[in-house]
This record gives structure tokens, sequence and C-alpha cells, in this order.
């Protein structure tokens, strides 16, 4: 598996930071549990792009 540069670790950090948002908007808006289980994967993706991305 190949190493992520740093520019590559920083855009798959803020992209699925900003589809986590995005996603736990909607569940708080639609009151659905389940999408808001799948934002808070999201969120710890990126959580561990970002540092990875700070690792570089």
């Amino acid at each position: 598996m190949k190493k992520l540069t740093k520019k590559s670790a920083l855009c798959i950090s803020w992209i699925t930071l900003f589809v986590a948002c995005a996603l736990s908007m909607y569940a708080m808006f639609k009151g659905d549990p389940f999408m808001l289980v799948i934002s808070a994967i999201f969120f710890a993706i990126g959580f561990f792009a970002l540092q990875h991305y700070m690792s570089l």
C-alpha cells in the first residue's frame, strides 16, 4: 500500500469532515439516528486522516 502524500491526506481529511458535517446536519433536521451514526464514522475517518497529515 502506498503512503499518502501530505496534500492528499489534507484533502481527504477536509472532504470527509465536510461530508460528516453535512450528514450530521441532515440527521439532526430529519431526526434520523442511522445517518447520525454514518456521520460519526465520517468524523472518525476525517480525524484519522488529519492526524496522518500532521504526522507527515
